[in-house]
């Protein structure tokens, strides 16, 4: 994450690393270290599901409207 990355505790232990966003059409966010986007487990139907955010500019995670699953967002595995 870039400075200063205000508000920053890592109090829930997600310890994420910024990640760019691919869409359909090849874009990406710029990967200057400002954003991450994670898909959700939670999906809106059988074509698109929910992400989530996180930013440089918010000290929380903004879950987003949904967006088509042949975008590309990174994961969290969670070993049980």
């Amino acid at each position: 994450w870039v400075f200063p990355n205000a508000g920053a505790t890592n109090s829930s232990g997600f310890t994420a690393l910024p990640g760019d966003l691919r869409t359909n059409l090849g874009f990406a966010n710029n990967g200057d270290g400002t954003s991450g986007n994670w898909w959700s487990s939670s999906q809106y139907n059988t074509i698109d599901s929910f992400k989530f955010d996180l930013g440089t500019e918010e000290d929380y995670a903004t879950v987003s409207s949904y967006y088509p699953k042949i975008w590309g967002c990174s994961v969290r595995c969670i070993k049980n």
